[in-house]
Order: structure tokens, then sequence, then C-alpha cells
């Protein structure tokens, strides 16, 4: 990496759909000299994508996705503050340039843990059918 190489994390676990557009930018920033962590679910899914990746660097981060059924979202809560505490110590420790979250149940959680520690550079990436359109009705993240 040159002197001016920087370090991204790439929040895009959970499917593929998330996953594969990470994958790219990943490798766009790569060719561009700089340092990209790609932060994946623990799903099958996506370690079977990472594993054709090598040369890339990939850390799971706790998550789930989200039900209204109490034992969902008592997991979800769970694994979302899990997911939180490991996106906190891995900002701490990269001092990233910038996170993009792609999207999946990974992304929530480091976008907050960025957001708390103060990452001058933050970006959700929509690539929904519908642009503009979450899948939560009234979330609304006004920091990012």
């Amino acid at each position: 990496m040159s002197p001016a190489s920087r370090t991204f994390l790439l929040s895009c676990g959970g499917t593929g759909g998330h996953l594969s557009p990470g994958i790219a930018l990943a490798e766009g920033l790569a060719a561009r000299g700089h340092r990209a962590v790609l932060l994946i679910s623990h799903k099958k899914v996506d370690t079977r994508l990472a594993a054709k990746y090598p040369a890339l660097r990939f850390e799971p981060i706790p998550g789930t996705p989200f039900g209204a059924h109490p034992g969902v979202l008592g997991r979800f809560v769970v694994s979302q503050s899990k997911g939180f505490a490991a996106g906190l110590r891995l900002v701490r420790s990269l001092r990233p340039a910038g996170i993009v979250g792609f999207g999946g149940f990974t992304t929530a959680s480091v976008i907050l843990a960025g957001a708390l520690l103060i990452v001058a550079l933050q970006a959700i990436v929509n690539l929904g059918v519908v642009v503009g359109r979450l899948p939560t009705k009234g979330m609304s993240l006004p920091f990012v």
C-alpha cells in the first residue's frame, strides 16, 4: 500500500446479493492501492462466496434478520448488540477512512458503530428494486 492508501470497511453480509457488490468495490479499492475489509454474516452463502476471493479480507459480524415473533426478535436484539460491539472493535482497531453498508443484517450495527466513533465517511448503498425504499417502514438514519 502507498502512503496515501486508506482502509475501508464494507458491510455486506447476509446474502450474495449484498456481498457481490461489496466484493466489486473491494477489488476496485485494492486496484487503487487501498485496503478493504468486507464484513460478512456467519451464513454459509457468505462463507462460500468469500472462499472464492482469497486475496480479500473478510471478517464475520454477528447478526440475524429482524422478525416480529418474540423469539426471533430476541435473537435479533442479541445478535445486533454483538454486531455493534464487533463493529466498535473493528472501527477502533482499523481506524477506517470510511464505512460503506450494502444492506443485509450486518450493516446497521457497523454503521451505528462508525457513527458513534465519528468515522468521517459513511454511505449506505441501496441496490433495491425500488430506489429509496427501505425494507423497514419509518426507519431513518439522519446522521448517515
